[in-house]
């Protein structure tokens, strides 16, 4: 219920801002004009009803407090108006309502001290004038911006008067000089001017009388005071230059009440604005703390606060809840949303409309075609896209009737939804519009037809490639691609020149959708491009070619190789390889190819690819010492040196001329062994080298064979005389 009773009153609250009241600082709204309240005999409200509003007043919620004192106020009857006024004078409240501590006490009188202000209740203003001799800061400051919001004769003679009392403190009397000032009212000029010593007529009414002083003459600190306030009522500051502030008020007072006010509105223009940028955070902060609350209705798919904040508040809340009714997919809620696209506010209008779409009810197309002839641009445009998630019809004959449309924005919207509808219908319209003169709209046409790939397109694209602007041209580009029309290759090769990288990126993207072979040697130029994204999408391009040459497939390999490509390179001979497998015509070139394929396996560290190739290779050419080098290191990164050990051995016997280089791969073997701790295998292998042959490979290696050996021994030894189950002797 608390939940429910917050809610109701920023919901309230929205509705007067809604009305065009501003919010001051401490959260209620600050009207323009005041009429003083009088007491009226009207039936008192229920004495519950007071009961509750003076236990609120100590709320610890300022926005409760707030409402419970205007509440008190507005019923203006002495049953609830006493209450409060013994409340300014600090006696203890009636019915039995007690504060907690002397924070709430103070916090309410607080409270009260700004409603009468508000309510610009003059009743209040004696009691006022008393609390700006309180100790709390925070009581003086309100009591003088209220007593400031008192701009009534009765108050201001009252203020007046008060100046005149010797026994009211110096410090009580500056407060009042500045809420004199703050009221901004002609009668207040008077007493003000007497502080500086200025013949004035009294402001009791005397004519003609100078304003007479009672006790000390005016303190210092009051006439800096005094001019403060006088210099907030003109807009402009004399100094202590009595003569001048004679001639100001000599030029201002024979005004009449309507001048003196539109003067100061007039003047007070630039201060308004910082006032309403001011209202409008507090307007958020209290938008924010209400769309908090509404999201415990959208957790529970509760629609019933939703609808009703949907209806009244800040536009932010407005917005907040259509986005969320729209989600919830709820049938009942179409009405309330054809409602609102005409609602006055056009972020409304332009929220329903997406709602709509969102929901996709077929019964909501001809109130959204309706909404493409709404007076805000904004709203239209959002129309024409939401239009693009219906596929009948009438939304495709308004769309095209969209397009002759003045509004650039408008048009580009129904281009975008026309695209994406894709009826073949909008072909000859869009095309007529890549000749309109905006660039925009010339761009949104282009991709639109690219969209719905009718061939009758082709023609227009191809004569906008050589549109004069760049985005043009590159949107024309990209949807030749895909409408894959070969006639368009030609025209497309010749934009691979173009002056703009981004055009080129788009040529080339195009012909490797279209696959032409005819494209190969104008793309292959193109990889030299200064722009690396166009050699990117070049080279992505040619992947997509069908590339009959063998010969073509290894250039375009091997360029990319040289570019450091390798991944595109890898998927060029893999085809190559894959293309051309049973073509005796090609066999020997094979490998040279898969040697390709293998190095740059290598490269890529992808050791069992590249492991599996030169074994082929090594098994092909036995001969050919590069292959058993790339065979030898992928082993070695794999550590599968069981293979390498056998290979060596076997290719001693088949090479016998190539030996150093393979008891050097055999040295290398056992120190990577040694390295992992297998100490016995590596004794056990060089004994069983011993035995092959005594020189172990010659005089280069023995002693180090030997010297690895020894030192196997040692840690064999120190180990217990057991590795990997190996005894040692």
């Amino acid at each position: 219920m608390k939940r429910i009773s917050v809610f109701v009153l920023c919901l309230s609250l929205f509705t007067g801002l809604l009305s065009g009241v501003v919010l001051p600082p401490w959260g209620l709204p600050l009207e323009a004009e005041v009429t003083p309240q009088t007491p009226s005999s009207s039936t008192a409200p229920p004495v519950a009803d007071i009961e509750r509003w003076l236990r609120q007043l100590y709320s610890p919620d300022l926005a409760t407090r707030s409402s419970a004192a205007i509440s008190l106020l507005s019923t203006n009857h002495p049953a609830a108006l006493d209450p409060l006024l013994n409340i300014l004078k600090g006696v203890p409240t009636p019915n039995g309502v007690q504060a907690g501590d002397k924070t709430q006490e103070r916090e309410a009188l607080v409270t009260v001290i700004k409603a009468f202000g508000f309510k610009g209740d003059d009743r209040a203003a004696v009691p006022l004038m008393e609390l700006l001799q309180k100790e709390e800061q925070e009581v003086r400051d309100a009591a003088c911006q209220s007593l400031g919001r008192l701009r009534t004769p009765r108050a201001i003679g009252q203020m007046a008067a008060q100046l005149q009392e010797p026994r009211y403190p110096v410090s009580a009397k500056v407060l009042l000089v500045r809420a004199l000032g703050q009221t901004r009212d002609k009668e207040a000029v008077d007493p003000l001017l007497a502080l500086l010593g200025v013949e004035v007529q009294s402001a009791l009414g005397g004519k003609g009388s100078r304003v007479q002083e009672v006790g000390p003459p005016p303190t210092k600190e009051l006439r800096e005071a005094a001019l403060e306030s006088l210099s907030l009522m003109a807009m402009q500051s004399f100094g202590k230059d009595v003569e001048k502030w004679q001639a100001w008020w000599n030029l201002n007072k024979v005004k009449s009440r309507e001048q003196w006010l539109a003067d100061i509105v007039e003047r007070l223009e630039e201060t308004s604005k910082e006032l309403r940028s001011e209202n409008e955070s507090l307007r958020k902060e209290v938008a924010q703390k209400t769309i908090a609350l509404l999201s415990d209705a959208v957790s529970q798919k509760n629609l019933k606060p939703l609808l009703e904040a949907m209806k009244q508040g800040h536009t932010e809340v407005r917005l907040f809840a259509i986005k969320e009714i729209s989600k919830l997919n709820d049938p009942s809620v179409f009405p309330h949303l054809i409602v609102l696209l005409a609602d006055k506010e056009k972020d409304v209008r332009a929220a329903a409309v997406q709602a709509l779409g969102e929901i996709g009810d077929e019964k909501a197309m001809d109130p959204l075609i309706t909404v493409l002839n709404d007076e805000e641009s904004s709203v239209r445009e959002r129309t024409a896209r939401v239009l693009g998630k219906f596929r009948q019809g009438p939304v495709v004959d308004a769309l095209i009737d969209t397009l002759k449309h003045d509004d650039t924005a408008l048009v580009i919207a129904a281009c975008e939804s026309l695209g994406q509808i894709g009826n073949q219908k909008a072909t000859e319209p869009l095309s007529k519009l890549l000749n309109r003169e905006e660039a925009k709209i010339r761009e949104a046409s282009a991709v639109a037809l690219g969209r719905i790939k009718d061939p009758r397109a082709v023609t227009p694209l191809i004569t906008a490639l050589k549109d004069k602007e760049e985005r043009v041209r590159w949107y024309a580009a990209d949807s030749l691609g895909n409408l894959r029309d070969v006639q368009a290759v030609e025209p497309l090769v010749g934009l691979l020149s173009d002056n703009v990288a981004r055009v080129r990126e788009a040529a080339a993207g195009a012909l490797g959708k279209l696959g032409s072979e005819k494209a190969f040697e104008p793309l292959m130029k193109l990889l030299t491009d200064s722009d690396k994204k166009v050699v990117e999408q070049t080279s992505e391009a040619l992947l997509e070619l069908k590339i009959e040459s063998f010969e073509a497939l290894g250039q375009l390999a091997d360029v990319l190789c040289n570019n450091k490509d390798y991944r595109r390179a890898i998927q060029v001979l893999e085809r190559q390889l894959s293309q051309f497998s049973t073509s005796e015509h090609h066999k020997e070139k094979l490998w040279d190819s898969r040697l390709k394929l293998a190095e740059i396996y290598r490269l890529q560290k992808d050791w069992q690819k590249a492991m599996i190739l030169y074994d082929g290779l090594s098994e092909h050419n036995k001969t050919d010492m590069e292959i058993k080098t790339g065979l030898v290191l992928c082993l070695m990164e794999m550590k599968q040196y069981d293979r390498l050990l056998e290979l060596y051995a076997r290719w001693i016997k088949e090479l016998p001329e190539c030996s150093k280089e393979w008891w050097k791969g055999r040295l290398e073997v056992l120190n990577a062994l040694f390295e992992q701790g297998n100490y016995a295998r590596v004794v056990k292998a060089i004994d069983a080298f011993l035995m092959e042959d005594p020189e172990l490979g010659g005089s280069d290696f023995k002693s180090k064979y030997l010297e690895l050996a020894e030192r196997g021994a040692r840690k064999t030894h120190a180990l217990g005389g057991k590795v990997e189950g190996l005894p040692v002797p």
